[in-house]
């Protein structure tokens, strides 16, 4: 159950590495260029400065709404020795992405590559699932309402673009990401579908609070790939909003 709430954090960062990665054409953003003697510290001043900004989204450069953040759907398949996962979540609303402290940005403009590390204080998610789950020496199968409270989660995400011609014009895409997620505490709370006297629902809670250390080391590497993937398509949304020489003036 617990995987599902931890997707909720990933899809935080993808909001937040687009905003690093490129700039935007309204003129309320602030453009970097290339040529900045400190091309970093403009980055993070002009990521602050759209932070009012990130709830609603800028539409014009297909970045979505941050906060909250909604994702219709997102199907997990894993076979692992750890852990067998077949899931399948829908109307997923995370709170509390806007809240994102940078800790450190390191970027290198010749070979497109950006480091990342940021903080997120307080994580609220739900979503609706449709599980069927090993992971230890418990088996969870059903459906109903997923819901959790994560704080302190830190981000790390490396990533790397490469340049594509598209209409005699050269864009910038996501060619490689990277994440590493650590959770420093989280509660989770479950409503099973047809559990009318709530076994199902206080069996699988009481396996995750006993097991909750084992469990998010098991499940934080799905939920990387999970990242890596939901990064690297809303990512490509937004560099494929405008040429690079726009996004990337010299």
């Amino acid at each position: 159950m617990a995987v599902r709430l931890a997707a909720a954090v990933l899809i935080v960062v993808t909001v937040v590495l687009p905003g690093v990665l490129c700039r935007k054409i309204p003129s309320y953003v602030k453009l970097c260029k290339k040529s900045d003697p400190d091309f970093d510290a403009c980055v993070i001043s002009s990521v602050e400065a759209l932070r009012p900004r990130l709830n609603k989204g800028i539409p014009k450069m297909n970045v979505p709404p941050a906060d909250p953040f909604v994702l219709p759907a997102l199907e997990v398949n894993r076979d692992r020795d750890a852990i067998k996962l077949r899931a399948h979540l829908q109307n997923i609303v995370a709170h509390g992405g806007t809240g994102f402290v940078i800790n450190r940005l390191k970027t290198d403009l010749d070979k497109l590559a950006v480091e990342l590390s940021i903080t997120l204080p307080h994580i609220r998610a739900t979503a609706e699932y449709d599980v069927d789950c090993r992971i230890l020496l418990g088996n969870f199968k059903g459906q109903g309402v997923f819901m959790g409270n994560f704080t302190d989660v830190k981000v790390d995400v490396k990533g790397d673009g490469k340049v594509v011609k598209r209409n005699g014009e050269e864009y910038l895409e996501v060619n490689n990401v990277k994440t590493k997620i650590r959770v420093g505490d989280s509660s989770v709370k479950i409503n099973a579908k047809d559990d009318r006297n709530g076994r199902l629902s206080e069996s699988a809670l009481q396996f995750y609070n006993q097991n909750k250390k084992e469990v998010l080391n098991i499940v934080l590497p799905i939920v990387q790939e999970t990242a890596e993937e939901v990064i690297t398509q809303i990512g490509n949304n937004i560099l494929g909003s405008a040429p690079l020489s726009e996004l990337l003036p010299a």
